[in-house]
């Protein structure tokens, strides 16, 4: 009997060191069905047994959240689409997967009024700045845990994005996260062109 794309069962069984007759067995055992089969079913019946139909899901219970509701969630910290379609399948168990509720919230927001649309080179600019939260950071041989401060940059044309941890936001740190950028393998930009929002332990004034 063919399988799909062609393929018969029988490699797939052996594959994973199963019987045809192993195989067949325990499908029909997770579905009631016992050899020899009762008189009265049919083949018919045992196919409506081995494939039952899709179970109809009601629309009503498929209903999107609010798309304003989700929109001002993400605005929250650690708020992702991942956690509120988590949230949204507890209270909706056949409402819809994951993909299909990321793909109804991208179409709404392609629907927004776009403000202030900025077109970046590629490599032309690099977007620097602290993330307003801590990491905690443990010690592998004390066991201590320290909160550390990230430093982020991204890159304006691609949105790729480095990170860098520090313990501090001092001036040494400061310069040494921005350096970290550019040495790193794994990002190319012009280094005339980085945009940096103020911090209080920037310098302001040369050191000769």
């Amino acid at each position: 009997m063919g399988g799909i794309y062609g393929i018969t069962a029988a490699p797939h069984t052996v594959r994973i060191g199963l019987t045809r007759a192993f195989n067949s067995g325990h499908c029909a055992t997770l579905k009631g069905l016992i050899w020899p089969l009762s008189d009265d079913l049919d083949d018919a019946a045992v196919e409506r047994l081995l494939f039952p139909p899709a179970a109809h899901i009601d629309t009503d219970k498929r209903v999107m959240p609010s798309m304003e509701y989700l929109h001002q969630e993400l605005k929250k910290k650690r708020v992702t689409l991942q956690l509120l379609w988590s949230e949204y399948k507890r209270a909706n168990p056949d409402g819809y997967q994951y993909s299909q509720f990321c793909e109804r919230y991208r179409q709404w927001t392609g629907k927004l009024d776009v403000c202030l649309r900025q077109t970046y080179r590629a490599g032309e600019k690099l977007f620097v700045d602290y993330a307003g939260q801590t990491i905690p950071v443990t010690d592998s041989l004390s066991g201590k845990t320290r909160e550390a401060y990230l430093f982020v940059a991204t890159l304006g044309a691609s949105n790729y994005t480095f990170a860098w941890a520090s313990f501090s936001q001092d001036l040494p740190s400061w310069i040494s996260a921005h350096t970290a950028p550019f040495t790193s393998a794994s990002i190319s930009i012009d280094r005339n062109l980085n945009t940096s929002n103020d911090l209080p332990s920037r310098p302001t004034r040369a050191c000769l």
